[in-house]
């Protein structure tokens, strides 16, 4: 099983390099397949709920092995809890002394699955051989609120799971973890932690950097590089870290790790940290450019091309005209005063336009389909998607489809969908040529043809019929289904799902469905959301006639259920459209809000991120589709006796409101208008387990609650501002982050394991109109670029300059001190040109990131 003829390594590697020191542990003289536990010193035990043990093994439970494919730590169950913390102190095969002072390099090795893991060096405070960090009992992040006296630094990485609660970062002493970073990698990661003891006056800085795939390259996380560590030497707690008397890591969910390693550098020299600005990829054809770096000791920047078909003189790159991947490497050799910097590789690929065929699907109209339209005047929406590799530099100039003597150009609405509007001038079978034209001056064509016919009738479509199955193992299915188009000609449309049972045996518990669907932005949007039924197989119907822009051509739908025992699903899932004159021909509808929230956390009372929304011109009617369904609740079991305020959020009784231009608009009472899920509102019943009790928004086996309020009102206005507001009179004083949690009083148990309240909300507007032009501004726009901030001057002297390509969205800036990893400023921006103010600032390193509905772009500012 191991390389190199399984040849045991000693477990330790000492390499001494000017004054310093490195040791690797590698696991590799551990007892195969039995628990780490006990093992060299080794102490693993429970964090918190969490089922499992850490053992040690070459394969882990999901087939994952080391990368040197030798012994490795694996966590062999799938938990949300934490499942066991695994601490070391120093020994003399696997040595180190934070009392010495200077700089310190900590290096794991580390796949994740789904939940998180941790690992860092901290003080062991009650001596019981374990560092325990403070962290909350269920989703990855720090609690500053404990009472527990161990800690240290650690990074946190939060895996996969999508909700807000789980980050990635570094934890300080103080329990906090000041910057987030975004961090979506499955493969094997060498994570480093660089602490230097001797930064800002001995409070120390952490910088953090990551070899994805083990490379033997790593990259700064540009947000943590030389953050302040806050540390107090002397204070003999855990800020101080001659204190620091173990290494550890923190496992969940099939973790695993290998080669725990160690470097010091004695004191004497500064630590500095590179900064290199990331590179785009070029086009063979592109003209020499700059490369920009700059270093926290302001010394001169040293770039070399490690690899790839170009040259560079200075900080200056030419391309040699031919494809390939050029790695740029930025250095810093440091001198009487600092350390060298560690070295940072940009890599970018030089990409040749004319080998990177698209893939160019027609949509709507799709090929050989009806399309039904009573009124020969009326528009087609026409829909196309291309997707081409490397896209960020081979772009779409110009889409036409013609048709005869008609020729209309297409626009980009979203994630590589391309629209516009076509005039039939006759029912029968027709035919439309497509012509896309790529950087390069490339063109690729399609042609589709369909049939207009004014002869419509009922009718009804499946998408997913009952041969795909949901389990435990593939929690989602999805699938690209045929619909006819349509326009003026359908009046309503009916979804029906049935939740069949695989094998007769269905989840025992409810568990959250979710059916979604593409629009023609290219984004997904929630259809409706489905809790399945206690261990039995159910149905029910919801009118979706809002999203018949969506429902038509080749539509994307998948549908996913988190389900976690029993056979799985099978379901099936069937559009009815009855035929006749809608109130309005032509809509769209776009997915404002999609997150869980935790409800009631003391320190993010209101954590739905404002919207700020422009409606289209043409619109003459909008509503705000929502729904919220409100889960957890207190178990209330041993060991943990977890708990929160008001048997929340499932069984609570909450009213939220939506507030538009700051003023309340709408409230949203999340409880059945009955009281009850008795009788069950899609008829599911009986069920087995508390399918009676209401629920907030839901109840087991039927589709959630779909509030549906006109905000046509507020059309003259242009622009609005959307607030979505948590039931203000709410608190749980059992969540971790709330001040006054202590064990045993006010009802919390265990402030360390609470069943936090959460909300899984989705906010939908829809904008109808009799005019075809209701999802952009004419028919010639310009294809736009993707949405890019500049940030001008920086380094900047009092203040300085943002803007954006695109002004339509709302994005939450926050700037932070990248030294104390405070936020210092923040507000909402709509990317118009805006000029901000920091002269009440200190001189120092910034951390810009403006967060909006097209994602999180960061920027690093200096003030001078």
């Amino acid at each position: 099983m191991k390389k190199f003829f399984l040849i045991q390594f000693l477990l330790f590697i000492a390499v001494t390099t000017i004054a310093q020191t490195s040791f690797t542990y590698d696991f590799n003289s551990l007892t195969a397949a039995t628990p780490l536990n006990g093992q060299d010193q080794w102490v693993s035990v429970k964090h918190s709920a969490g089922g499992g043990v850490n053992m040690v093994d070459y394969i882990g439970p999901q087939g994952q092995m080391s990368p040197d494919e030798s012994l490795g730590v694996h966590f062999n169950n799938a938990n949300t809890n934490f499942g066991e913390i695994a601490t070391r102190k120093s020994q003399t095969n696997f040595p180190f002394d934070f009392s010495q002072g200077g700089t310190f390099e900590i290096e794991l090795d580390m796949h994740r699955n789904w939940w998180g893991l941790a690992f860092g060096v901290g003080y062991d405070a009650n001596g019981d051989g374990s560092v325990l960090p403070p962290m909350n009992y269920e989703p990855v992040y720090p609690n500053a609120n404990l009472s527990s006296l161990d800690g240290g630094i650690y990074f946190v990485s939060a895996a996969l799971d999508p909700r807000p609660q789980f980050k990635n970062g570094i934890v300080l002493p103080n329990n906090t973890m000041p910057v987030e970073f975004e961090y979506d990698e499955t493969e094997w990661t060498r994570w480093r932690i660089l602490i230097d003891l001797e930064a800002n006056n001995r409070q120390g800085s952490v910088a953090l950097f990551a070899d994805h795939g083990i490379t033997g390259t790593f990259q700064p996380v540009v947000e943590i590089q030389g953050l302040n560590a806050g540390l107090t030497p002397g204070s003999g707690d855990r800020f101080d870290p001659a204190m620091w008397d173990g290494v550890f890591f923190l496992s969940s969910s099939h973790g695993s790790f290998d080669n725990f390693t160690i470097r010091h550098t004695p004191a004497g020299l500064a630590s500095q940290f590179i900064d290199f600005t990331a590179i785009s990829d070029k086009l063979i054809t592109s003209s020499p450019f700059n490369v920009e770096a700059t270093c926290t000791s302001n010394l001169p920047i040293t770039f070399q091309i490690i690899s790839g078909p170009a040259t560079i003189s200075g900080n200056t790159v030419t391309l040699d005209g031919t494809p390939g991947i050029v790695t740029v490497e930025a250095s810093q050799g440091g001198d009487s005063n600092w350390q060298a910097a560690p070295n940072v590789t940009r890599s970018f690929e030089v990409v040749d336009p004319s080998a990177h065929l698209p893939e160019i699907t027609i949509r709507r109209p799709y090929e050989g389909t009806n399309v039904y339209i009573t009124d020969i005047n009326d528009a087609i929406q026409l829909v196309v998607s291309i997707d081409v590799d490397h896209s960020d530099v081979i772009k779409v100039t110009n889409l036409e489809f013609s048709s005869g003597s008609q020729t209309v150009y297409g626009s980009e609405h979203g994630t590589n969908y391309y629209t516009a509007t076509w005039f039939p001038t006759a029912y029968g079978q027709q035919t439309i040529d497509v012509a896309v034209t790529l950087t390069g001056n490339n063109t690729y064509n399609r042609s589709v043809t369909f049939n207009i016919t004014d002869d419509v009738s009922d009718y009804t479509i499946t998408s997913f019929d009952g041969t795909q199955i949901i389990n435990t193992n593939n929690q989602s299915i999805s699938g690209e289904f045929v619909f006819p188009t349509h326009t003026g000609s359908i009046s309503s449309i009916i979804a029906n799902l049935q939740n069949n049972c695989a094998s007769k045996s269905c989840d025992t518990y409810d568990r959250v469905g979710t059916v979604r669907v593409k629009n023609i932005h290219g984004n997904w949007v929630e259809l409706f959301r489905y809790i399945t039924s206690f261990g039995v197989p159910c149905s029910d119907n919801l009118d979706v006639t809002d999203y018949a822009s969506v429902l038509q051509g080749l539509v994307e739908i998948e549908y996913e259920i988190v389900t976690w025992n029993g056979d799985g699903y099978m379901p099936v899932l069937t559009f009815s459209h009855q035929a006749g004159q809608p109130e309005y021909k032509y809509s769209d509808i776009v997915e404002i809000w999609r997150g869980i929230y935790d409800f009631g956390d003391y320190a993010n009372q209101q954590p739905v991120p404002t919207i700020s929304w422009t409606f289209n011109e043409n619109t003459v009617k909008s509503t705000l589709k929502m729904t919220t369904t409100g889960h957890n609740w207190s178990s209330n079991t041993s060991p943990n006796f977890s708990v929160n305020t008001g048997n929340a959020a499932e069984f609570y009784e909450a009213t939220h409101q939506i507030h538009i231009n700051n003023q309340m608009k709408f409230q949203q009472h999340l409880w059945p208008a009955s009281g009850s899920c008795t009788p069950n509102p899609a008829g599911c019943q009986p069920q087995n387990g508390t399918w009676t009790y209401p629920r907030a928004g839901w109840c087991p086996g039927s589709i959630g609650m779909v509030w549906d309020w006109d905000i046509s009102e507020y059309l003259g206005d242009g622009n609005i501002i959307l607030n979505y507001v948590f039931d203000p009179t709410y608190l749980d004083y059992c969540h971790p982050n709330h001040p006054d949690c202590v064990n045993g009083q006010s009802g919390c148990p265990n402030c360390l394991a609470p069943d936090n309240p959460i909300l899984n909300v989705s906010g939908k507007i829809v904008s109808f109109s009799n005019t075809p032009d209701i999802y952009y501004d004419g028919l010639n726009n310009v294809i736009s670029e993707k949405n890019t901030i500049a940030v001008y001057p920086n380094p900047s002297h009092g203040q300085f300059t943002i803007s954006s390509t695109n002004n339509d969205i709302s994005n939450v800036v926050t700037l932070l001190n990248i030294a104390t990893g405070q936020t210092v400023k923040r507000f909402v921006w709509n990317g118009e040109k805006m000029t901000v103010d920091v002269s009440n600032l200190g001189k120092g390193t910034y951390i810009l990131k403006a967060e909006g509905k097209n994602g999180i772009e960061i920027k690093k500012i200096v003030v001078l």
